[in-house]
């Protein structure tokens, strides 16, 4: 799988859905909103006869109807594929794509939106070599769907700025690429022994999968939690474990499909589809392969959340300490140890030293055959107190040393 740098400010977050759209033989490919290509499986560089790094950041169109690229920015494109995507709009149809060689392929290709907040972000252009087929079925299959939905969920990785943005993109991508009634997501939180309700769309409230908290091993998302096993049924309103017979009928749902959502062996939350039509039997499957790869995603999100909240008390650790040696009388000096790299210092050490502390640098370079004892000999680099100190752990008290100062001048200091 190649992604576009560019494209990703966290792409290890995607890695386990980057793999699953690298495992199948459909070409697929993410555009940007101006048709450019900042994502494509294998499969679309064997299909086009492409290095996929050389597509990358390429426009499609361009790529594949070169004959089209004399028109001038005025005419109105006449080729539907162009005309899809300067609008952003679906469309499903066959056409002949020209590879690297210069040869042409029959295709079928499939272009779905990718939205946010009622606005076009991007595409999925789905590929497959039609090979001599015809007479194609216009309607969208659920592998499209599926692949779409991987390539959206693969953005949504990429883009979302925390975990709960996460979540509301990925139920968001479950509502427009499959034909479902409603999607929720729910965390786990140990400390209360239950789940949380931390992400929804599709129907409103007071449906049976609405429970903004449910008790471990209660209900049917309790019981998916506890035994990590999915349930999956495509007749709701008989069902007694659903528990949903009342509102199912009333909504017209017949389908769920339940997953417990594992990072690691560990519970993270629970997955939960309502359809109004069974869910296919080969779909099962793959929405297993897309709740591992969200649970994965929120595991790392939720990492780096911390390592950023570690980064941030370290930070203000600094910021304390940098204001408490400010406040001193004298001048001091912090160093790594055993690199000697000096980190830390007061503005009172450049007043006596009468030069810039050098910061990121070891004690030795700085001060090297600045400084004498009294009876006139230098000190070597590993003679410095300083240096004594992380070497061999040496305490200092109050030595006495002639310093050559940054402006010329010497005078005598105390080093402790």
């Amino acid at each position: 799988m190649v992604l576009d740098p560019m494209a990703a400010s966290s792409p290890n977050s995607a890695e386990n859905l980057l793999a699953l759209l690298d495992a199948s033989d459909v070409a697929v490919l993410r555009l940007d909103r101006s048709g450019r290509c900042t994502l494509l499986n294998r499969a679309a560089g064997a299909l086009l006869g492409h290095p996929a790094e050389v597509l990358l950041g390429e426009p499609l169109h361009a790529v594949v109807h070169p004959h089209h690229a004399g028109r001038a920015a005025h005419e109105v494109p006449t080729c539907a594929l162009e005309r899809a995507l300067l609008a952003g709009a679906a469309l499903r149809a066959d056409d002949r794509f020209q590879r690297a060689d210069g040869s042409e392929i029959p295709v079928e290709y499939q272009i779905n939106p990718i939205t946010s907040d009622g606005r076009t972000t991007g595409l999925v252009v789905i590929v497959r070599d039609r090979g001599g087929r015809s007479d194609l079925d216009t309607r969208p299959t659920q592998s499209a769907r599926l692949l779409t939905l991987r390539a959206e969920l693969a953005t949504a990785f990429s883009a979302a700025a925390g975990v709960d943005d996460l979540l509301q993109r990925c139920v968001g991508a479950f509502m427009r690429q499959l034909d479902i009634a409603f999607v929720r997501i729910w965390l786990y939180d140990p400390a209360r022994q239950s789940l949380v309700l931390s992400a929804s769309a599709g129907l409103p409230s007071r449906a049976e999968g609405d429970r903004g908290q449910v008790p471990w091993g209660a209900f049917t998302i309790g019981r998916i939690a506890e035994a990590r096993e999915p349930y999956l049924t495509n007749d709701v309103g008989r069902e007694s474990r659903s528990g949903a017979d009342a509102w199912a009928a009333r909504e017209g749902v017949v389908s769920f499909a339940g997953y417990p959502l594992l990072a690691s062996q560990r519970l993270i939350g629970v997955l939960a589809l309502f359809a109004r039509e069974p869910i296919a039997e080969e779909s099962l499957e793959e929405l297993s392969r897309v709740a591992g790869a969200i649970a994965g995603g929120i595991e790392h999100r939720r990492t780096e959340g911390e390592q950023q909240r570690l980064v941030n008390q370290l930070q203000a650790q600094q910021a304390r300490l940098r204001t408490m040696l400010q406040q001193m009388p004298s001048g001091i000096l912090v160093a790594d140890a055993p690199s000697g790299r000096i980190t830390l210092g007061n503005d009172q050490v450049e007043r006596i030293l009468r030069h810039p502390i050098q910061y990121a640098t070891g004690i030795a370079d700085v001060h090297q055959e600045r400084a004498r004892r009294a009876d006139g000999r230098v000190l070597a680099a590993s003679e410095w107190p300083l240096a004594r100190a992380i070497r061999g752990g040496e305490v200092t008290r109050e030595e006495e040393l002639e310093y050559l100062r940054g402006d010329g001048t010497r005078c005598w200091i105390s080093v402790s």
